[in-house]
Formats: C-alpha cells, sequence, structure tokens
C-alpha cells in the first residue's frame, strides 16, 4: 500500500489506536476473568442450570426465587452471582433472550407477531412491541418490512 504524506500519518494514527484499543479490551477480558474466580465450581454448575431454565422457558415470568427453587440455588447466591456469570441481571437476562428469540422468529419465520409475542410471554401485543422497540431501537413490523 502506498500512502501519501497526509494518509502516512492518518494510518499511524489509526493503527495506534487501534493497539490502544486492542490492549483496552484484552485488559477488560482479563479483569472479568477475574470474577470468575468468585464463583465456585459448584456455584457454576448451578448457574448454568439457572441459564438452561431460562433459554428453555422464554414465556415464563421468572423471579429470583422460582428459578432458585428450581435449580437449587440459593436464592442470595443466584441474586450475587448471577451478574457476575453472565454480565446480566436475571431479570436483564430473561429480557435479552425474549428479545433475541423474537428477533430471531421475526426474521425467519411467518409467524404473526401477536403469535410471537404470546409464545414469549407477552399478553398484550402492545408491551411487546413497546419492549422490543425499546430492546432494539425499531419496532417488530421493521423487520418484516426489510
Amino acid at each position: 500500500l502506498s500512502f501519501p504524506l497526509e494518509d502516512a500519518y492518518t494510518y499511524r494514527f489509526l493503527s495506534a489506536k487501534t493497539e490502544e484499543l486492542l490492549v483496552y479490551f484484552f485488559k477488560r477480558a482479563e479483569s472479568n476473568l477475574e470474577f470468575l474466580k468468585d464463583i465456585s465450581a459448584p456455584e457454576m454448575e448451578q448457574l448454568q442450570k439457572v441459564v438452561h431454565v431460562i433459554k428453555s422457558h422464554p414465556d415464563e415470568n421468572f423471579t429470583d426465587f422460582r428459578l432458585a427453587r428450581e435449580t437449587g440455588i440459593n436464592a442470595y447466591t443466584l441474586k450475587k452471582k448471577f451478574k457476575l456469570y453472565t454480565g446480566y441481571t436475571t431479570h436483564q437476562f430473561i429480557l435479552k433472550n425474549r428479545m433475541e428469540i423474537a428477533h430471531s422468529l421475526l426474521r425467519d419465520s411467518d409467524l404473526p407477531i401477536k403469535d410471537i409475542a404470546q409464545q414469549l410471554g407477552y399478553k398484550n401485543l402492545s408491551n411487546f412491541s413497546e419492549t422490543f422497540k425499546k430492546f432494539f431501537g425499531f419496532s417488530p413490523s421493521f423487520i418484516r418490512k426489510a
């Protein structure tokens, strides 16, 4: 590649910034792994069960106490360690899971939006649409038009 003088400075600047970003992300990833040391192996297994239950039942409105009871994890441990394990609270994780499924179904199926909302535990289509728009920044019908 050949760069005029001005482009050479731009190239050096962008290369330095790219390197700086990589260092930042590696340090951040390393510090995130430090948090996992606070989770024991049995707790890790229980947290994996919680994730599995949430992903297997996207239509359910789980509370922390119900998840704890159904997976055998202590409710306090669940609240404290789930966010360390996933980066999300249980409520945020449930919402994220539902919205990812909704997006996928809207994109890849011909199911009516109302049916998708019901499959994901929403009794009211407008609540689903509002939540979807808040999560993604566009309405469910936008995907269908694309």
